[in-house]
């Protein structure tokens, strides 16, 4: 009680310390912090309304088309990246050695799917089986692949 006595005793001049912090507080709320609730309520307005099949760009840039929507996440098709680029992102272990498709270190059964071959080390034969493919560059051709990892 009396730090408020004190307070109201020096007069206005006590209430004019205290306006920089005040006009420091309005001037953060109306430049930083308004409008970034404004850009979040938008964002969840935009999330809100997507669904399968929508075209999106990520914040990474990769282009890529949404396949499934969950309640805090979507699953999206990019042929931006390899099999294996992908499985390294979502922290799946798997071998691989070259990169590019010449040394076969990376093969992987097909059981469900149609691969989109780009290696150099599978056979004309081979690659028209689908049976198996190299995953460090290549990719699908249907919406759905599923392999034996």
């Amino acid at each position: 009680m009396h730090t408020f006595l004190i307070f109201f005793q020096s007069g206005v001049g006590g209430l004019m310390q205290f306006l920089p912090f005040l006009l420091i507080i309005v001037i953060f709320y109306v430049l930083l912090i308004r409008p970034q609730q404004k850009r979040q309520r938008q964002l969840q307005d935009t999330i809100a309304t997507l669904k399968i099949g929508d075209r999106v760009v990520t914040t990474g840039g990769v282009i890529g088309v949404i396949t499934t929507v969950r309640d805090t996440s979507f699953l999206i098709r990019s042929a931006d990246k390899s099999i294996l680029e992908t499985l390294e992102e979502a922290d799946i272990p798997i071998m691989a050695s070259c990169y590019e498709g010449v040394c076969g270190t990376c093969e992987a059964r097909v059981l469900e799917g149609t691969p989109d071959h780009r290696d150099s080390m599978l056979t004309e034969p081979e690659k028209a089986a689908g049976e198996v493919m190299l995953v460090c560059v290549s990719r699908s051709r249907t919406e759905r692949l599923v392999l034996d990892l």
